[in-house]
């Protein structure tokens, strides 16, 4: 635990950001190298909206570049949950479903809309983590319950891609059950454990999850060759 104190949540909230950018030019990758799935433009611009939202959040919120608090934190959380509604839409899309993006864009601007007019979503850690993990908990565990079901010739393979979504809802669950049991939460970048942690779990949450889904794609594409 004394390790986890010792990191700083700016540096991490920014690296975890970097992250978001590897996800996207991985998937813009894959597609140029001629997979045209549509689920990779859905989860490219996860990766970008994951990033943006980081880099913007770092950026205004310890530089001071102008902008209120309550602003970039309202923008940076939308940004973040578009993240997940457009990781949904590309697992949907990869299932054979109708992506469902209007909804989950409309989800992610609601979010924005919360925390710049609602008090308790503004002003209160507490109340926004509450919100916000229950929110990404329940995409992801989608994400993971539709990849797991699909019946396809790589069903290992997007397992592993499920079994990643499963894992971060399960932190988001425990980051719920922190955030109900005490009010020691204070800020975005503030130095607790819970936090900290949180941005651990972010990076190696979007690393592990680029790697899985490059090999579902992979795999994918090499037995489509395979049956030419």
């Amino acid at each position: 635990m004394e390790l986890i104190r010792q990191l700083d949540t700016a540096t991490l909230a920014f690296v975890t950001g970097l992250a978001g950018f590897l996800l996207a030019g991985t998937m813009a990758g894959i597609r140029y190298a001629g997979t045209r799935d549509a689920a990779l433009v859905y989860w490219g611009l996860a990766g970008l909206s994951f990033g943006l939202g980081h880099q913007f959040g770092h950026l205004f919120l310890t530089l001071g570049l102008g902008l209120p608090t309550p602003v970039v934190v309202a923008i940076a959380n939308g940004l973040i949950s578009l993240t997940h509604g457009l990781l949904l839409a590309g697992v949907r899309t990869y299932t054979g479903r109708r992506s469902g993006i209007v909804p989950l864009v409309g989800l992610s601007l609601a979010v924005v809309a919360a925390g710049l007019t609602w008090p308790e979503m503004r002003d209160v850690m507490r109340s926004r983590v509450l919100l916000l993990s229950a929110t990404y908990m329940s995409m992801d565990l989608c994400a993971g319950w539709l990849l797991w079901r699909w019946p396809s010739p790589v069903r290992r393979f997007q397992r592993m891609a499920a079994s990643v979504f499963v894992f971060n809802s399960s932190s988001l669950a425990m980051r719920f059950a922190y955030a109900w049991a005490t009010d020691g939460l204070s800020g975005s970048f503030a130095k607790d454990p819970s936090q900290i942690l949180f941005f651990v779990v972010s990076l190696v949450f979007v690393y592990v999850l680029t790697l899985a889904l490059a090999l579902l794609m992979f795999r994918r594409k090499e037995i489509e060759l395979q049956r030419l």
